[in-house]
């Protein structure tokens, strides 16, 4: 089951780093553990990167998001072109420096690779920055689709020119989170509330938890998921660490 989910801009502005534990470190492996296996070398689980995208694309509507082909489904025009994040901005450098600096940052724990140019192999999650929710076809200022079961491995996800840009890191954590079937939370500090439920974050340090209810009352949920989901263990296998 895919839906839609999306955060307005009337969030509180804030700063944000992902929280929780991460498994031992292959750098110093304990010989009684057994050989280390590199998920690169594994057929069944595949790396992919996370693509912030602030130099403009054309995104088309489809029945499947698809970054590799720009195709967004949650889109209600046909296409659309975005500009350059902040184009008309001086200091727009700066600005995707540190978003680009702090969202990189908080998935260090993930060993999820960042990146601003498209990669040329591989799957990859992408987030354009960019041009106004009327223009895309949203009616919100970030956009990402529920993807229950992580079906769908190159999701697309969209933020406005407007959205506060403090808020951008949590955003773009949550909607990772989202894009691999996590749902809303109630915790206010957790990076899954405000996804499409009645839950406002209380921080700019929102973190993922493992062990942490599902909101039952959100407006998107998964059906048959657990009531309790592991975020920190999903992030991790989604992404093959």
């Amino acid at each position: 089951m895919r839906a839609l989910a999306a955060i307005a801009l009337t969030l509180t502005a804030c700063e944000a780093r992902v929280g929780g534990q991460v498994g031992d470190s292959d750098a110093n492996p304990d010989p009684t553990d057994g050989p280390v296996i590199d998920p690169d070398t594994q057929p069944v689980c595949q790396k992919r990167q996370l693509f912030l995208s602030f130099e403009g694309e054309t995104l088309t509507a489809g029945a499947t998001s698809d970054a590799k082909v720009n195709v967004a489904s949650w889109m209600s025009v046909a296409s659309a072109t975005t500009p350059r994040y902040h184009t008309n901005q001086a200091d727009r450098l700066t600005d995707i420096t540190i978003i680009v600096d702090e969202v990189t940052a908080r998935l260090t724990p993930f060993a999820i690779t960042v990146t601003t140019t498209r990669p040329v192999t591989g799957d990859y999650m992408m987030i354009v920055f960019g041009g106004n929710a009327a223009a895309v076809g949203s009616a919100f200022g970030f956009v990402q689709e529920l993807d229950c079961g992580d079906l769908v491995r190159n999701d697309v996800a969209w933020a406005d020119d407007g959205f506060p840009d403090a808020l951008i890191p949590n955003a773009v954590i949550g909607s990772i989170g989202f894009a691999i079937g996590l749902t809303a939370t109630v915790d206010p500090t957790d990076c899954m509330c405000s996804w499409d439920n009645n839950c406002s974050q209380t921080t700019n340090n929102c973190q993922l938890h493992n062990g942490i209810a599902r909101d039952p009352n959100a407006n998107q949920t998964c059906a048959g998921a657990p009531v309790v989901q592991d975020a920190i263990v999903e992030l991790n296998t989604a992404f093959c660490n």
